[in-house]
């Protein structure tokens, strides 16, 4: 048996945090508007220096990004791929346990993520990765490394070996 971890995400986590992203960065800033335009009498959000609207927005921003940091480690899991012969165990510190025989699988890399999908009996599993270079290079959404990458191709070689067996 060969075990295997990886950070990484799935389809329904990148929706969530695709949804979540404007949201975040939106309410924070819209709820502080109201609240300094309600019991400030001399609050002006359109005036043209920062103590109008600018302040709000750059509070806004920072608890929107603090929020999107608590959804984007709610959405990245560790799991741990144990392959046994035809067989998979596929397990996540998120709960979501998956059990079948290999049928197939398939790797798509390119420069923003790599996209690894495996085939059971009558499930498709979609795990998506992608590597966290440094804040300017990489997208909000990245939340593995490199080693996670190439541990998601080692798996990928072992599950090709696998389904060639068959």
């Amino acid at each position: 048996m060969r075990e295997y971890q990886f950070f990484a995400s799935e389809p329904r986590d990148e929706m969530l945090m695709g949804i979540c992203f404007p949201a975040a960065l939106m309410l924070p800033t819209s709820i502080l508007g109201a609240v300094m335009w309600y019991f400030i009498p001399d609050y002006h959000p359109l005036s043209k220096s920062l103590t109008g609207f600018g302040w709000v927005a750059i509070l806004g921003v920072i608890i929107g990004f603090l929020i999107m940091s608590l959804v984007k480690r709610y959405c990245i899991r560790k799991y741990t791929v144990q392959v046994s012969g035809k067989t998979i165990l596929i397990d996540s510190i998120g709960g979501r346990k998956y059990q079948g025989e290999v049928r197939s699988a398939t790797i798509n890399q390119n420069k923003m993520k790599t996209v690894l999908e495996i085939y059971l009996g009558h499930q498709k599993l979609i795990f998506i990765a992608r590597v966290k270079n440094n804040i300017f290079e990489s997208s909000i959404f990245a939340g593995s490394t490199k080693e996670d990458i190439q541990e998601m191709a080692t798996l990928y070689q072992a599950l090709q070996e696998v389904s060639i067996l068959k």
